[in-house]
């Protein structure tokens, strides 16, 4: 059995030169589990869930349960089911007028992970996720925003490992992930703004090797290739207040948008031990991000037909690359740790080097090298952990 009672409150803000925006929320929640474990060989049952409804205005709620099966070392498969509500009210102040927004949202989430061991040393692994979000049907109240939001996204993903004794461990992983989603948005239960689609599909290959370890050295280096599409539409009224009659006449904006991105890594890391439970660690890694993105947007001429003040934004950044140095250390005593890391973005470089120009008769297409520079960043991590 276990319990946790969470607290959380929050708040944020953003000031312009003409006002601003401000953030709060605050609210309690306390969530029971429990596990039984070998019900028969091999299987065991948990189930976690919320006790009451919790207070404030941040009602989170979960409510899970899950079942594994592994009745051999070489085979295990586990399933987790999971529904999660996110009805918090946001309570803010922009250009000093008071409102209230509720996020609306109910997923629910499906997971199975299995693993099999083929051969000595190799072993086979797999999961899928499905999720299905909808709105969580509370009423809009007057003077409040809410959403409506509906989609679906599943995950999947598949590896072999591949251990050889003395000689170190290789990993191959492919990853895909789909997402479809769209809603509404309205105030006092009258819709201003739709999200008529909303969809990515994300690929990933993953290569890693980690040598076997020599004395006090380990070793890893890794490649990733990662592939990205997105395109989505919206419908936005500017003054959502109004009858149907003035809304008809009145403003609103259609929004497409169309992008993808590819981009490659590369991560080399070593750890050495220094006796006495601490050891030092220090890596390399390598970005190079290759980005399309375009949004059209227009305004509906009269009675919604044709189009009026149409413009387009395309980013006219198409390649930038990144290079990140790492190091750390960490402490290991019997029930208690400390780890130290940082890391720097060492530059930060931009390009656009598409060739500019159309038509055969026109001028021969330029190259265009307008590159942008930046210090970078710097990363600082500091984690305690107490095993009890």
């Amino acid at each position: 059995m276990a319990g946790r009672l969470s607290a959380r409150r929050w708040s944020g803000s953003w000031n312009g030169s003409e006002g601003g925006v401000a953030v709060r929320g605050a609210g309690a929640q306390l969530d029971l589990a429990a596990r039984a474990e070998d019900l028969l060989r091999g299987l065991t049952v948990q189930v976690s869930g919320p006790v009451g409804n919790g207070s404030g205005d941040i009602a989170r709620s979960s409510l899970g349960a899950g079942v594994r099966f592994r009745p051999r070392a070489p085979v295990a498969v586990q399933c987790h089911w999971e529904q999660r509500r996110y009805p918090e009210i946001l309570h803010t102040g922009f250009f000093d007028q008071a409102w209230s927004a509720s996020l609306n949202l109910r997923s629910d989430l499906l997971r199975t992970d299995g693993r099999v061991i083929l051969l000595r040393g190799l072993l086979w692994e797999a999961s899928a996720l499905r999720a299905w979000y909808r709105e969580a049907g509370e009423a809009a109240a007057p003077q409040q925003y809410a959403l409506a939001p509906r989609g679906s996204a599943s995950a999947d993903q598949m590896s072999l490992t591949w251990t050889v004794q003395r000689m170190g461990t290789a990993l191959v992983r492919r990853s895909r992930a789909t997402a479809d989603v769209e809603g509404n948005a309205s105030y006092g239960g009258e819709r201003f703004g739709r999200l008529s689609y909303a969809r990515c599909d994300l690929e990933s290959y993953l290569f890693a090797i980690q040598p076997a370890s020599s004395g006090p050295w380990r070793a890893f280096a890794e490649a990733e290739i990662v592939s990205l599409e997105g395109k989505a539409r919206a419908k936005v009224e500017t003054w959502p207040f109004t009858p149907t009659l003035v809304d008809l006449l009145g403003h609103r904006r259609i929004c497409e948008a169309d992008g993808r991105a590819r981009w490659t890594r590369w991560h080399i890391a070593a750890e050495r031990g220094l006796g006495a439970g601490f050891a030092a660690k220090a890596g390399v890694s390598w970005y190079d991000i290759r980005p399309q993105f375009v949004v059209d947007s227009w305004r509906p001429a009269f009675l919604v037909f044709g189009r009026s003040d149409f413009q387009r934004d395309e980013l006219e950044v198409n390649r930038v690359q990144l290079a990140t140095v790492s190091a750390g250390a960490s402490y290991a005593a019997p029930g208690w740790g400390v780890d130290l890391a940082v890391q720097q973005f060492v530059f930060a470089r931009a390009n656009d080097d598409r060739a500019r120009g159309s038509g055969d008769a026109g001028p021969a297409p330029t190259q265009k090298k307008s590159a942008g520079g930046a210090p970078g960043g710097t990363r600082v991590l500091v984690a305690m952990t107490l095993r009890f």
